[in-house]
């Protein structure tokens, strides 16, 4: 994915005590989805965060996205690129699972060059110990819809 795709996104800010685990796979039925097919309307890539240092990992797709030469950069690196509406609750976020063992997710709009837009979701957790030192981990989900797909909804 090399552009950024125009959409309008309604924001979902949220932190959650541990939810319970789904119980079994069962639950909601046989319905799966596979890779493959989920990776037709979105990529999907890993990052990590070290409360200590407060360095970000990214992978590739988050960090050219993110607008970052470096796949290592701080959450003022992140923030920068979200909708400016959107930027300080995602710092509460932040700061929120810097502070407990939690779980959050966001959704906004990253500003790309050329003006263009691209969604962005996040889904995550925070695993400390008790002097809130530890790690956050989660996932960045980027919708698109291919270019040719686009071409039909204009027309």
């Amino acid at each position: 994915m090399s552009t950024c795709f125009s959409s309008r996104v309604v924001p979902v800010f949220k932190v959650m005590t541990r939810p319970a685990r789904f119980a079994t796979q069962t639950s909601f039925g046989e319905a799966k989805l596979s890779r493959k097919q989920l990776e037709h309307f979105c990529r999907i890539e890993e990052w990590s965060a070290d409360t200590e240092t407060g360095q970000i990992s990214l992978g590739p797709i988050s960090s050219k996205l993110h607008g970052v030469d470096m796949m290592n950069c701080g959450l003022s690196n992140i923030l920068a690129c979200y909708e400016k509406k959107d930027q300080a609750s995602i710092l509460q976020i932040f700061e929120t699972v810097t502070s407990e063992s939690t779980s959050f997710t966001y959704s906004t709009t990253l500003e790309c060059e050329l003006g263009l837009q691209q969604p962005v979701f996040c889904i995550g957790e925070s695993d400390l110990d008790e002097n809130n030192v530890g790690i956050i981990s989660g996932i960045f989900i980027f919708p698109y819809v291919p270019a040719e797909k686009v071409n039909n909804f204009i027309q």
